[in-house]
């Protein structure tokens, strides 16, 4: 199987900046690569909240949004303070 595919995914804690590759075979939606890359669990382990939305270069798309190679998902949290 060729790994044709790929895209990060980052979430961005007050403590640590995490990133993970997801690579494939095919394209994959928004929640299906987050959740390949297990950082929807950190997110919830260090913040007791699931991600609460998903970004891709800054634009807010659902996790049934069906990425492309090359992409950069930003996994959201709820803000805790309103600017």
């Amino acid at each position: 199987m060729s790994q044709s595919f790929c895209v990060e995914v980052i979430l961005a804690l007050p403590q640590a900046c995490h990133r993970r590759w997801v690579y494939g075979a095919e394209a994959k939606t928004v929640g299906q690569a987050v959740a390949a890359s297990t950082l929807d669990q950190v997110c919830h382990e260090a913040s007791g909240e699931w991600p609460s939305a998903y970004g891709i270069h800054g634009r807010r798309v659902g996790g049934d949004h069906l990425t492309s190679n090359g992409a950069r998902i930003e996994v959201l949290r709820a803000l805790t303070i309103d600017p």
